[in-house]
């Protein structure tokens, strides 16, 4: 899993910079580098272990082997357990959790599998489950923590068939995907997902558009953006009406750009100030566009020059 969300300012095509596109993830593997920041591993045998007390958090293990793959990623405050299935199915399960004193708490899971026939080609099916009771993960000695994520928070899914919705130009990504949801064991509808490589439903290259359940008020929301269509940034801001904060970089800066201002009701509207001065240097004013924001850029420095700007959060961050 490679989340490479660095800012870049680039003059390609939009495959050229999905690899550069994603916040950096730390390796949970055992064996990995540097392991200093993991609460839990996952060790060769696919065992999920209690780094301070060497327990294993589930006694059946992840598959592992020739046709199977897991991998275990500390990726901003959320662990991700990465698990891939190489046959024809070609299954990918993402699960993301928290945890804490012992406790693991499952904050959401992704499920894609791609089908290739001759006659309708590649299709791709999946679905999206979200746990909020805030319960610990029951496992027995049946289920690996993957299979009891499923089991928690999905409950008796439909592997649907993925609704492929064709984006405008001036949309980040170059595919949206709408994805049934299921909460709590339930089906509550959908969201849609953007990806920036048009023939792969891939974890690592994904952007929230519509009701992905980022947060709300008070939350730091983690953005990937763009101001025109070359400008790449992300960003980060603490949600709070009008005394909304963050801040935002690009990747041949060596310095956060300060943000303040009004997020919320509909629409956006902050300034940038110069790392310098501290003066107001620029202006994000936009409405909402799903769970993101659309609007243009207005430069202060005098020349006011305009363009236009989007950016979607992250969900897994």
């Amino acid at each position: 899993m490679r989340f490479l969300f660095l800012l870049l300012f680039v003059g390609g095509s939009e495959l050229a910079f999905a690899e550069m596109f994603f916040p950096q993830s730390i390796s949970c593997n055992v064996g990995s580098k540097d392991t200093s920041h993991c609460e839990v591993l996952l060790d060769s045998d696919g065992y999920v272990i209690d780094t301070r007390t060497g327990s294993k958090v589930s006694s059946v293990s992840e598959d592992v082997g020739a046709m199977n793959m897991s991998n275990l990623y500390l990726y901003g405050r959320k662990y991700v357990l990465e698990n891939q299935n190489f046959s024809s199915a070609k299954t990918r399960q993402w699960t993301s959790f928290d945890y804490k004193n012992g406790r693991l708490l499952l904050d959401r899971l992704y499920r894609f599998s791609l089908e290739i026939s001759v006659s309708q080609g590649a299709v791709w099916y999946g679905y999206e489950c979200r746990e909020r009771s805030g319960a610990s993960l029951v496992y027995g000695d049946k289920l690996s923590l993957s299979e009891a994520s499923v089991e928690l928070a999905c409950g008796h899914e439909e592997v649907s068939k993925l609704e492929l919705v064709k984006t405008e130009p001036s949309i980040l990504g170059g595919l949206e995907v709408v994805v049934p949801v299921y909460t709590s064991r339930k089906r509550t509808g959908s969201a849609n997902y953007l990806f920036l490589e048009y023939d792969q439903l891939d974890l690592h290259r994904m952007a929230c558009h519509i009701n992905c359940d980022v947060g709300s008020g008070g939350q730091l929301i983690t953005y990937v953006g763009r101001i025109s269509k070359t400008l790449w940034f992300n960003g980060q801001v603490q949600m709070d009406a009008c005394k909304s904060r963050g801040r935002y970089k690009y990747r041949e800066s060596l310095s956060f750009i300060s943000l303040s201002g009004c997020v919320g009701g509909g629409g956006i509207e902050m300034s940038e100030y110069s790392p310098e001065s501290g003066l107001v240097r620029a202006i994000f004013s936009g409405a909402e566009d799903g769970d993101g924001y659309k609007g243009v850029w207005i430069s202060k420095a005098g020349d006011r020059k305009t363009y236009s700007f989007e950016m979607y959060p992250l969900t897994i961050y």
